[in-house]
């Protein structure tokens, strides 16, 4: 892609693409919703029970709070609890940001990848070195230069979950 690329070549470089996300979707682990942190297995169970398993699924069927509202009516889970694993599979969008990074960024008050965005990489760092300090939350600090690509990716994604 790169040499393509390189070469102005776009419809090579089109090509290759496409036969990248095709080979990528196929090879693909979908971040699945049982091995988040802190999280009631149960609910888990219930959703599995109905087909979603995953944090796409979560996010298809509970971005809106009518649908959040019918989940919790069938399946008797709080309303908050769905809310927070819909939450908590929209922080998974960004790059790398998957079990325990996503319960950090959940638990700090950054629910969404637009919260994230707000950002700037320092400014995010010593937010996380305050917060784990005052909590007690049990892990590290992440790494500045992977809250620079975090930040990068937050300010991509568009906003898909309606509070």
């Amino acid at each position: 892609m790169n040499y393509f690329h390189f070469l102005d070549n776009k419809d090579l470089l089109h090509h290759t693409n496409t036969h990248r996300d095709e080979r990528t979707k196929k090879a693909r682990r979908i971040f699945p919703i049982k091995e988040f942190l802190n999280i009631n297995q149960d609910h888990v169970q219930k959703l599995a029970a109905i087909g979603i398993n995953n944090v796409e699924q979560m996010l298809e069927e509970g971005k809106t709070k009518k649908q959040r509202e019918q989940l919790s009516k069938q399946l008797g889970i709080p309303e908050e609890a769905i809310l927070e694993l819909v939450k908590l599979s929209d922080i998974t969008r960004i790059g790398y940001v998957k079990k325990k990074l996503s319960r950090l960024y959940y638990d700090a008050g950054l629910d969404s990848p637009a919260k994230i965005a707000e950002f700037e990489p320092k400014q995010l760092h010593e937010f996380f070195v305050k917060f784990i300090e005052e909590s007690g939350w049990d892990g590290m600090v992440p790494n500045p230069k992977d809250l620079v690509s975090n930040i990068k990716s937050a300010r991509k994604l568009s906003k898909i979950v309606e509070e």
